[in-house]
């Protein structure tokens, strides 16, 4: 197979992939190029404002989710339409790209805050999974989970910082964000998103979400954030790391 017959095939395996998420947010990408014998395809996308974080880097609730869709494509065309369901998803943006925005990729997503203790570091967001959050595979879409842990666990370790330590900005970049769904799901089932600050010093601030039933102790996806301090936004943050 040819590379242009190679990124047709992908092209046309990504647009019968019944992706309900990654189609919702909007997100338009091209096959610009792709090797057979390489495994391996070069996707475009234009970044526009809202898919930028407030630290310049790409949002990683967007790679996540750009990520999950097109490597399954890839995957399905390299198998001869076997498809394969994602039993972790790993997402890290390593350096700017333009000036940041104040609205992050994916806040339209549907959750409500439920319940907030910043002093314990701790949330609880109400989520009632609708067709669009539900993969192929038929668990939590996987671009869904990291881009709610992004969001949400970010906005968690900051106000959790500033309640202790009102003085300081933790302003920060992420390091790292996994997903990884675990359980199937149907569509009308109510969860509640556990996030909660595991460490909350200031060089490596860490958390976590849990998508689990709000009805019964079923888990259907975890997710952990890891970010590093970084004066992004012109703040200064003391030299020496402060345990809160």
């Amino acid at each position: 197979m040819d590379a242009e017959e190679f990124r047709q095939l992908v092209a046309n395996t990504a647009q019968s992939k019944e992706s309900h998420y990654y189609y919702s947010g909007g997100l338009v990408a091209t096959v610009v190029s792709a090797d057979f014998a390489g495994r391996s395809c070069v996707v475009e996308l234009t970044a526009t404002e809202s898919e930028i974080s407030d630290a310049g880097c790409l949002d990683e609730g967007l790679v996540g989710t750009v990520a999950d869709y097109w490597t399954s494509a890839l995957i399905t065309a390299l198998n001869q339409g076997r498809s394969a369901l994602t039993t972790s998803l790993t997402v890290q943006a390593l350096k700017p790209i333009d000036p940041g925005s104040h609205k992050s990729f994916g806040t339209d997503d549907d959750t409500v805050i439920h319940e907030t203790d910043l002093e314990r570091g701790f949330m609880v967001l109400k989520l009632r999974v609708e067709e669009h959050h539900i993969g192929t595979g038929g668990t939590l879409d996987e671009g869904l989970v990291a881009t709610i842990a992004d969001n949400y666990t970010t906005y968690l370790l900051i106000a959790h910082s500033l309640a202790l330590h009102p003085e300081l900005m933790p302003i920060s970049v992420s390091v790292c964000l996994s997903a990884q769904a675990l359980a199937p799901i149907s569509p009308g089932t109510p969860i509640d998103i556990v996030c909660r600050v595991t460490n909350a010093d200031l060089d490596k601030p860490h958390a976590t979400a849990v998508f689990q039933d709000s009805l019964k102790r079923t888990v259907y996806a975890v997710a952990s954030h890891t970010k590093h301090t970084k004066d992004v936004l012109g703040y200064q943050t003391p030299a020496v790391t402060s345990k809160l």
